[in-house]
């Protein structure tokens, strides 16, 4: 994803090795303080248990002090400024980072993220959402909830929290969150769409994914980040991308082969087409709009505009695809972002229709 967006990775001390008992104690300060009282005991007479005792508080007192230093971290990514606008970050968010975001959400009800996405989430499967939503409404753009029903970790997570070891953890990375109308909805499998949000005048933001990972397994699959991530963050559902996408392949190859009629149907098809992203307009009026946005003094009353657009597009997803060559199971091109294509596309064509 860094070659689309500028990654700002955030790590918590030490959990990689040491789990959730880094957020109880600081380990390296146990080991540290282990040695000292082995040494002590070699060596001396001395009473060991005040230094076992103060050991283990300088050990509960630094893991507090790491997890407010890596809370701090969030909320200040979270409050980053462009141009002097406060910005909306989009978060992927996997583990014990789940938590972190969610508890940066409530203790700082005017943070606003962009989309978001949990992966082996460790919330609690009855997180509040609708709490946090009105204390801050723009608290989050969207949530997507990868449910992985091979995942460990959360249920692990929900038994810490029973015998009161981890307090506000849960399995909602392996239940997913409690579905609620117009809040919270489920979704079978990671290709599809909500099925519900299609019949509602308002989709849910919060959506639980059905998918078949362990707790790391999306991390360690590319073609799973490049085809339903991504366009989840660039703001394309599932289907409306992968239409898109053939319809733009099915023009690359009739053009490959100069099949003329049949090219000529399938522009017709993607010009009549209308999709969420293009604000419910067809994909015609959704150029025509934009050209009409480009500056005064360029020509606007151009022929075949939109066709002249299009054919740019097919010509940005050639050498897209040529630059990527297709992996195993790869059926898609995973780096193309049609609404950055297009508008290249337009300025390319306004530019070469200024020249002429």
């Amino acid at each position: 994803m860094g070659s689309h967006f500028h990654v700002v990775p955030i790590r918590y001390s030490h959990y990689r090795w040491f789990g959730f008992l880094s957020l109880i104690f600081d380990l390296p300060v146990l080991i540290l303080g282990g040695v000292a009282i082995y040494a002590l005991h070699t060596f001396t007479k001395a009473p060991l248990w005040p230094i076992i005792v103060a050991v283990l508080l300088i050990s509960l007192v630094w893991a507090r002090v790491e997890y407010r230093r890596t809370l701090r971290k969030i909320v200040r990514v979270a409050s980053l400024k462009v141009s002097g606008q406060f910005v909306r970050p989009h978060v992927v968010a996997h583990s014990l980072g789940t938590h972190f975001v969610c508890t940066a959400l409530r203790e700082y009800p005017w943070i606003r993220l962009g989309k978001v996405i949990f992966a082996g989430s460790v919330l609690p499967h009855d997180y509040p959402w609708q709490d946090v939503l009105a204390a801050n409404r723009d608290a989050v753009e969207c949530v997507r909830n990868d449910v992985g029903r091979r995942d460990l970790v959360p249920r692990l997570a929900r038994v810490a929290h029973r015998i009161w070891l981890l307090r506000g953890f849960g399995m909602s990375g392996w239940a997913g969150f409690n579905e609620q109308d117009d809040l919270v909805h489920t979704v079978g499998a990671p290709e599809e769409d909500c099925a519900k949000c299609e019949e509602c005048p308002h989709p849910a933001p919060i959506h639980n994914v059905i998918c078949q990972f362990d707790h790391s397994g999306a991390f360690r699959n590319p073609l799973y980040t490049a085809y339903i991530w991504l366009p989840f963050l660039w703001g394309f559902g599932n289907r409306d991308y992968s239409y898109f996408i053939s319809l733009c392949q099915l023009l690359m190859e009739h053009e490959n082969n100069q099949r003329h009629r049949s090219y000529a149907i399938t522009e017709s098809r993607l010009l009549h087409a209308k999709w969420p992203w293009t604000g419910g307009m067809s994909f015609r009026e959704y150029i025509e709009n934009l050209i009409m946005a480009y500056p005064s003094d360029f020509p606007k009353d151009i022929p075949n505009i939109a066709s002249l657009v299009i054919k740019t597009v097919v010509r940005d997803l050639r050498h897209v695809s040529d630059s990527h060559p297709k992996k195993k199971g790869a059926d898609d091109l995973p780096t193309f972002n049609p609404i950055v294509s297009i508008l290249k596309a337009i300025n390319i064509v306004m530019k070469s229709v200024a020249v002429a």
